[in-house]
């Protein structure tokens, strides 16, 4: 008897114990999701041999990092790579390590979705979409009769809370430091650290047009924004924009001192693994000449940052802008044997770059070739230029997008442009036969019906996202989704409006259509005003809410789908926003083809949507006024007041 209290006894703690366990491996994951995606057990340091000094934990190998617990600079190697090559490549970027850094790999799964960004409080946005497809038998349809109401679920708008001072720094140390920046120096005539000291610096910095790629190899974010200077302080009179690139993890906390050990491929083509980094302004070649700044708006503009698939069968990310390029325009004389001269022509001209990849030098942004570049290196980047045509005086607003189904064993070989939207235009540019940094780019397809004209209200917006990237399902579909941005000027509130809209793209038989677009989109944002935060639709001004990129889009199983889009509110923060269960919403609207008596027609869509626009816009202007916060209504309160 006493052997079997004994026994029972014995029973009941061991399954304390095991409940105890249990309970233990339950909440310490959720604890480390709830407090930020490095605490988490996607991250292990690492020893490599002979470097790191033998002072470490001895269940170095199995203790988690926290991030949360832990103030030392973090070096993250991409998961699944080579424990033995690690310390070769400490040896060849002659790597020395100090006790304020910490050596880690990333070994979690590819998602960029977690418990946190799962269980954020959703509310419902109705928008209104409109049909391309129109019945044959029935030219005069209205537009009410191809739209429908749909409701997104949203979570609300989250501000980034950017630290400029962490910026400026580090625009001051590349300027001293680093080769690809000492000659812009001229730009900031020597008053960035007075600037700091007087906290001045966010009269004459702009920060916005974040976008985003998730680097699932790092569990971390990558996102660059345009970094507007502005000598006067006037945001819409700068002198240079730079390009920002900064690491976040999973629930967009920013990382800084992180160094990533990224694939570099040098201009010889070779690949080498060697840290970067983070946060830092990207050395991205272009033309400038800090003593002319009249009319000249030097360094790239409008980014969009998306992945490809490489040669190396690697996501890698590639970004698309536009920037000041001066060109040859020809000899205009020549001094018998010893000198020539020659004529130059400015452009804004669309390039792509590589974040990842080298060039020496920047003959191909500034039309010669100069000695005191030739040696620095640069981020790789080519103009997209279209074949046969005579460079346009300013090129922008070009919609990115890769077709999955096309992809060869060299990856992507190729990336489409929309170059139109309203009477439809697509480019076909060259990612691997890049000549003389120059991206041949051909029109692959233009909407037979129509004639060319110029580029219409409804443009630029974020990168096209395929749906086949979402689900395996649709590799043989042609299908993206993505956000325009509508243009409107003289719509009702002030100069001009800019709001995105949602559309659904495809390519069918060889052709390729607007399925789906949307009218105007609020997303519940406040937007500021452009000069003066208080006054909404003031006369000279523009109403901004721009969407930049799309950071991630997706499915889960067992959860809906989510997409994650950045934006910015009068070129003057970066925000994001994450939409739940557009996949349905997308399949939904698809699941209904167009049938024999239907055809599709851009122009009344473009048309549907532009009306649908304005009286958005006016309703918004209507609304500011009856707040009593447009510039009208507040210089009439401001001439009734000191009558009185």
């Amino acid at each position: 008897m006493k052997q079997a209290k004994r026994y029972l006894k014995s029973s009941s703690i061991r399954k304390i114990a095991l409940l105890l366990t249990l309970l233990l491996l339950i909440i310490y994951p959720l604890h480390l999701v709830l407090n930020g995606s490095l605490s988490s057990p996607y991250f292990e340091r690492i020893i490599p041999q002979n470097i790191i000094k033998p002072h470490q934990p001895d269940n170095i190998n199995q203790k988690l990092l926290s991030n949360n617990e832990s103030n030392k600079n973090l070096i993250i190697f991409p998961k699944l790579f080579d424990y033995k090559k690690q310390e070769d490549v400490f040896k060849a970027n002659k790597m020395v390590l100090n006790d304020n850094q910490e050596i880690i790999t990333y070994h979690g799964n590819s998602s960029a979705i977690n418990y946190e960004l799962n269980h954020l409080p959703k509310h419902s946005h109705e928008i209104k979409i409109f049909n391309g497809t129109y019945k044959k038998s029935e030219s005069s349809t209205s537009c009410s009769d191809n739209q429908q109401l749909i409701d997104l679920q949203i979570s609300d708008n989250f501000i980034f809370n950017d630290n400029f001072e962490i910026m400026i720094n580090k625009l001051i140390e590349q300027l001293e430091k680093d080769e690809a920046f000492t000659d812009i120096d001229k730009f900031f005539q020597n008053k960035l650290h007075q600037m700091l000291k007087e906290n001045t610096y966010r009269k004459h910095f702009y920060k916005f047009a974040g976008t985003s790629v998730w680097l699932e190899k790092y569990g971390v974010h990558l996102m660059v924004s345009r970094v507007l200077f502005s000598r006067k302080g006037i945001k819409w009179n700068p002198q240079i924009s730079l390009l920002y690139a900064q690491i976040y993890d999973e629930n967009w906390n920013e990382i800084n001192d992180i160094e990533l050990i990224l694939p570099m491929v040098e201009p010889d083509g070779e690949l080498n693994y060697e840290p970067i980094k983070f946060p830092k302004f990207l050395p991205i070649p272009y033309y400038f000449n800090s003593d002319y700044t009249k009319r000249r708006w030097y360094g790239p503009e409008d980014t969009r940052i998306m992945l490809i698939e490489n040669e190396f069968k690697e996501k890698e990310p590639i970004i698309i802008f536009n920037s000041d390029h001066r060109n040859i325009n020809g000899t205009t004389s020549i001094n018998g044997d010893t000198s020539i001269q020659i004529s130059f022509e400015m452009n804004r001209s669309m390039f792509i770059g590589w974040p990842f990849r080298k060039q020496l030098g920047k003959v191909n942004t500034d039309g010669i070739q100069d000695s005191k570049y030739d040696h620095i290196k640069y981020n790789k980047v080519a103009e997209l230029k279209i074949e046969n045509t005579k460079r346009q005086v300013v090129e922008k607003n070009w919609t990115p997008f890769i077709i999955p189904s096309e992809r060869t064993t060299k990856g992507d070989t190729n990336i489409y442009l929309v170059y139109k939207w309203d009477n439809l235009e697509i480019l076909k540019c060259d990612l691997i036969n890049i000549k003389d940094g120059i991206s041949n780019c051909k029109f692959t397809y233009k909407d037979s019906n129509k004639k060319a004209k110029k580029v219409g209200p409804v443009r630029g917006g974020t990168e096209m996202f395929p749906l086949a990237s979402l689900d395996s399902s649709y590799k043989d579909k042609d299908v993206w989704i993505g956000f325009l941005r509508a243009h409107i000027s003289h719509c009702g509130c002030g100069r001009s409006m800019y709001r995105p809209n949602f559309y659904i793209f495809i390519k069918e038989q060889n052709e390729f259509k607007v399925r789906y677009l949307s009218s105007s989109i609020s997303f519940n944002i406040p937007v500021s005003g452009w000069r003066k935060h208080e006054v909404q639709c003031a006369a000279r001004d523009p109403n901004v809410l721009i969407p930049n990129g799309i950071s991630i889009w997706e499915d889960q199983s067992g959860n809906e789908d989510i997409l994650s889009l950045t934006l910015s509110v009068a070129d003057e923060n970066n925000s994001i926003i994450h939409i739940y269960g557009l996949k349905k919403i997308v399949e939904d609207l698809l699941a209904h083809p167009p049938n024999e008596n239907e055809v599709h027609d851009n122009s009344k869509l473009m048309k549907c949507v532009l009306d649908s626009s304005i009286e958005f816009c006016k309703a918004y202007g209507d609304v500011q006024t009856k707040l009593g916060i447009t510039e009208e209504i507040m210089l009439k309160n401001e001439k009734t007041n000191k009558k009185d």
